[in-house]
């Protein structure tokens, strides 16, 4: 997958461009690039390709006006993405191109001599080629994530990944408490990589909506890669794995501590924190979990619909203060008395056969899994 005509906009060589037309275009892809100049006179269907983002001093039409309609409907029909017609010969379009370039979403720029044709399809090649390679390094991500490897399996994609990581590796998840778009988040990962903010045996590695440090004695690093990432991250949310996992185990941790750092409001999270979420994170989607919550808990609910009766308000505090009937009573403002017909009722709505260490473990997992 390329890139977008907006996010191709946003290349410092691309500054001078001034949008004509095609304005709901622009999240149009691109592909690659490509020049038009006397391939018009050809008009064979097919010149350019679906994608193709297409440069154009209109040479072949400096004394033919009419002859940039027929360009822009074929490079239309061809599945090109948009044109950028620099200012040589014209300094805006006719108004039938103008209609026909909004009509099929198709945008059309005009830019001035500070942009060379060779510069832009440089740098607009480079921007392709570090979004298919940031994409590719996800995926391989997403794969480790989500899935149960074998060991083999995940050696091959972590040296992949960085051949020159060392042994007893650290995994650290960084995201920022303000929004990052998914462009910074790539370009952070290249330029990490690029202007060796660290050693060769260090990775910055996109995912999702935030960044994968991996590497050794990761709280020695940490503010250097913070201070090289600016005001963007001073706000910052970090979940920390394990010391000596597997690689995939490690990203898992660090992921998943993020994640209840998310939840719980906190701004850094280490693995071991997460108590029973260890086990309610990585299972979050799982049918089992959530029929069991859904099954344990829609009596308490029905009856709270039914009588008013706070019977999950009730359940909720006293998971919270970790079944003492005491403090739950004073956290509800309410007689201690009337906080055990309460779970007399819970229990009897549930499973009355239930023990009150299993009735307490029963709601433990139920309310958890509800996040």
């Amino acid at each position: 997958m390329g890139i977008t005509i907006l996010e191709t906009m946003k290349l410092d060589i691309c500054k001078s461009f001034r949008l004509i037309s095609g304005i709901n275009g622009l999240e149009n892809p691109v592909d690659k690039v490509g020049i038009l100049d006397w391939e018009f006179f050809k008009r064979e269907k097919g010149q350019f390709v679906h994608g193709e983002f297409v440069l154009t001093s209109l040479l072949f039409a400096k004394d033919h006006p009419e002859y940039i309609y027929d360009a822009v409907k074929d490079l239309i029909e061809d599945g090109a993405s948009g044109l950028a017609i620099k200012n040589i010969y014209y300094d805006a379009m006719p108004a039938e191109v103008v209609e026909m370039s909004n009509d099929h979403k198709f945008p059309i720029f005009i830019f001035d001599n500070s942009a060379y044709f060779e510069d832009i399809i440089t740098e607009v090649n480079d921007c392709i080629r570090i979004q298919s390679d940031s994409e590719l390094i996800e995926a391989k991500l997403s794969l480790m994530i989500e899935k149960a490897l074998d060991p083999r399996t995940v050696k091959e994609i972590s040296s992949e990944i960085n051949p020159f990581f060392e042994e007893d590796l650290e995994f650290l998840y960084l995201s920022s408490e303000s929004y990052v778009s998914e462009g910074n988040l790539k370009k952070w990962q290249q330029k990490f990589k690029a202007e060796k903010w660290l050693p060769k045996q260090y990775s910055l590695l996109k995912y999702r909506q935030g960044l994968f440090l991996i590497g050794n004695n990761l709280d020695a690093v940490l503010e250097t890669v913070v201070l090289r990432l600016g005001k963007a991250f001073e706000g910052r949310i970090v979940g920390k794995s394990d010391g000596n996992q597997a690689f995939n185990i490690g990203l898992k941790q660090a992921y998943y501590s993020y994640r209840y750092a998310i939840m719980t409001e906190q701004n850094e999270v280490h693995f071991k924190q997460l108590g029973l979420f260890q086990f309610i994170l990585p299972h979050q989607n799982d049918y089992w979990l959530n029929w069991f919550s859904d099954h344990t808990l829609a009596p308490l609910i029905q009856h709270d619909e039914k009588y008013q009766s706070e019977l999950m308000t009730t359940a909720v505090t006293y998971i919270d203060k970790g079944g003492d009937l005491k403090q739950t009573a004073e956290a509800l403002f309410l007689h201690i008395n009337t906080v055990r017909y309460r779970m007399s009722k819970i229990s009897e709505l549930i499973g009355d056969a239930l023990s009150e260490y299993d009735l307490y473990a029963t709601l433990l997992m139920a309310i958890k899994s509800r996040g």
